[in-house]
């Protein structure tokens, strides 16, 4: 562009010189045409430094830690992870959380082969009877029977094993069993005292502000509950499966908890509704 301006000057020049031969009309003409020329370069200049003082400024901004919008589509760290409070704890501990009617009732309208005995055992009473023992929900006690053994819904026929070892207390990753737990009565049992220690344990470490750190999927993770519910039932299984199957089931059964209580709400309003019957 300066080149360009430079050889129109010097042209400009030469008719200057020549300019005693040149009309007045002509010269005025040559003479605007050079102003105009030159008022173009100064405008060209000043561009050219406004164009170098922006990319100056642009390029402090950047060294002064501005960083640029990401792009769009970019990838950005995620924070998300598992639940650290995978139930309250006074639910947790809520052993009047149903009655003994209502879980009976529950397991009738599930079909579950729990409904009926083994070996002299009935299920419900038990698993009411410890929960009250423990101060632990009997519902937890249900849904973990289902996530260690599938005893609760199945189609399958159940074995004498799995009944021994319903809810997995005693049976290690490494394949042993305590054989002081074996026994659909002493599992029930074992689990519902396992859950309450357990429960304590993370309550005091909570109260005294100490670390609640767990080692879960076989050491390969560590995991913090801040409470003292899922301190005890990361303890029970530490592994994030479990914990989300078991927050799967107990949802789930909650909810048919739910029905069950709407269902006999509905039937004893329709029973005191019945015409009674007119004696003499």
């Amino acid at each position: 562009m300066k080149l360009k301006l430079i050889k129109i000057t010097a042209f400009l020049m030469l008719f200057v010189m020549c300019s005693t031969f040149l009309s007045p009309v002509a010269y005025a003409q040559i003479s605007t045409l050079q102003k105009n020329l030159d008022q173009s370069s100064i405008s060209s200049d000043q561009a050219v430094k406004k164009s170098s003082a922006e990319s100056s400024v642009q390029a402090s901004s950047s060294s002064s830690g501005q960083q640029a919008a990401p792009k769009k589509g970019a990838k950005t760290a995620s924070t998300s992870g598992s639940a650290t409070a995978l139930i309250p704890d006074d639910e947790f501990t809520n052993s009047d959380f149903m009655t003994a009617e209502e879980l009976t009732a529950l397991l009738a309208s599930m079909n579950s082969p729990m409904a009926q005995e083994y070996d002299g055992v009935n299920p419900a009473e038990v698993i009411m009877e410890v929960a009250k023992e423990n101060k632990i929900n009997p519902l937890v006690i249900l849904a973990t029977m289902q996530k260690e053994n599938g005893l609760v819904q199945t189609k399958k026929k159940i074995t004498k094993f799995k009944l021994d070892w319903a809810m997995g207390v005693g049976v290690y990753d490494n394949g042993k069993m305590n054989q002081a737990y074996k026994g659909f009565k002493k599992q029930i049992t074992g689990a519902a005292d396992t859950f309450r220690k357990n429960f304590d344990k993370g309550a005091d470490l909570l109260s005294a502000k100490k670390s609640t750190k767990l080692p879960i999927n076989y050491g390969k993770a560590s995991f913090s509950p801040t409470n003292a519910a899922t301190f005890s039932l990361y303890s029970y299984t530490p592994h994030t499966h479990g914990a989300k199957l078991f927050t799967s089931i107990y949802k789930s059964y909650k909810s048919k908890l739910e029905k069950v209580r709407s269902t006999s709400t509905s039937s004893n309003t329709q029973s005191s509704l019945a015409p009674q019957r007119i004696t003499n």
